[in-house]
């Protein structure tokens, strides 16, 4: 699939550019695989990091198209977390494109083509010319508020459909582990990911990894809540871990456990990150609907309270509730 020509892994993702000037890329065509955009914009760049090593790639004329695949569902950036990705770009210079259609989000930036698509569109995604390919690690992990976005071993059998295009494209791999953007406990992950890439890897592998996170992502929560307990916490503290019960059990489909969380309204208003949960929750469609019946009552609730969140968001609250 992969060979020793077409396929790199490196600890920073702003090496990638470095790498197309070794091979003098130019006018590829992108899938860029990452939570981020890396399209951070500088009127003059001292140096390329991981935050703008795509924008000025495609100052030098390297890039001509980017397809930004998220770690989210197309029904969830239907629902609403493609607009507030599609904010995180360079406002001033994104056009919308009269092609966008719910979940799938097309427009230009800094003057080329670019398509936001969700982690299940993936093999859609073809150019006969072959594809550049720039797979983040972080793809996995959701750095705003320290959690998995989604399994690994799963997602990656999606990304095995789409093998045509895989063997013709050129793979850059980043860790990311060094820079913060993943944690230390996804480097066996990053390995398990490199081999999937150059068409090995074993699942079970990976499936073993991925259960260790998970279990230590648990306890993390579990020592964190009691040790507010046994103490008075801030309301900042309380959100927190009242957000971190509702996102390991959506992570666990655990739907009962996840509305017994909603359920604490006035923490949860308090920190952020509960819109990005809400809105993902909305795209599921295998909640049990005496769960969803809970959830709605526990929003309407919310939506009741003032809390640290501006008033639009409590407006929108009780819609969570509904399907997408």
């Amino acid at each position: 699939m992969s060979t020793a020509d077409n396929f790199r892994v490196a600890e920073h993702h702003h090496l990638l550019i470095d790498w197309w000037r070794q091979r003098k890329v130019k006018c590829a065509s992108v899938v860029h695989v990452d939570f981020h955009s890396d399209l951070r914009c500088e009127e003059d760049p001292s140096a390329a990091d991981p935050g703008n090593f795509l924008a000025i790639a495609v100052r030098e004329r390297r890039v001509q198209q980017i397809h930004w695949v998220v770690p989210f569902t197309r029904r969830a950036l239907a629902a609403g977390l493609g607009q507030r990705l599609v904010e995180t770009l360079p406002v001033a210079l994104f056009t919308p494109s009269r092609e966008s259609e719910a979940g799938r989000l097309r427009g230009r930036v800094l003057s080329i083509p670019i398509a936001l698509h969700g982690c299940d569109d993936l093999p859609k995604i073809d150019d006969d010319g072959g594809l550049e390919i720039s797979f983040d690690l972080d793809f996995f992990y959701h750095h705003a508020v320290g959690g998995p976005t989604l399994n690994p071993v799963e997602w990656m059998r999606t990304f095995r459909k789409w093998r045509e295009p895989l063997m013709r494209a050129t793979t850059f791999l980043s860790l990311s582990l060094s820079d913060g953007y993943a944690p230390p406990t996804y480097r066996p992950i990053g390995r398990w990911l490199s081999q999937v890439l150059r068409g090995g890897g074993e699942d079970a592998e990976c499936e073993a990894v991925w259960a260790r996170v998970l279990a230590a992502e648990r306890a993390r929560v579990s020592q964190s809540q009691d040790q507010r307990r046994s103490k008075p916490s801030p309301p900042q503290d309380r959100a927190e871990a009242a957000f971190w019960t509702a996102w390991m059990a959506y992570m666990a489909e655990d739907w009962k456990a996840f509305a017994a969380a909603l359920e604490q309204t006035e923490s949860l208003l308090r920190f952020r990150p509960i819109e990005e949960l809400l809105v993902c929750y909305q795209a599921q469609t295998i909640a049990p609907r005496r769960v969803r019946e809970r959830v709605r009552r526990a929003l309407c609730a919310m939506a009741r309270q003032p809390g640290a969140l501006d008033g639009s968001f409590h407006a929108e609250l009780p819609r969570y509730g509904q399907p997408a």
